[in-house]
């Protein structure tokens, strides 16, 4: 097995991240609610994120995938 940890460009990163990122937030959501406490939908600020100059995106890949 290997692994690589870079950092990518979020722009580019986003299409093979978004599954991961939007399961991720389901199970946070559901944790949440089981406390009582509800979140809003999924709904990433892709504006924002995007043209953040200074926003760092660690991508940890096994095997090539993120």
């Amino acid at each position: 097995m290997s692994y690589d940890i870079a950092i990518e460009n979020f722009n580019e990163a986003w299409p093979e991240l978004e599954p991961l990122c939007r399961l991720h937030y389901g199970e946070m959501q559901a944790r949440m609610a089981a406390e009582g406490m509800q979140i809003g939908d999924f709904k990433p600020r892709l504006n924002v994120y995007g043209s953040a100059g200074h926003l760092l995106c660690f991508v940890v890949r096994v095997e090539g995938e993120a």
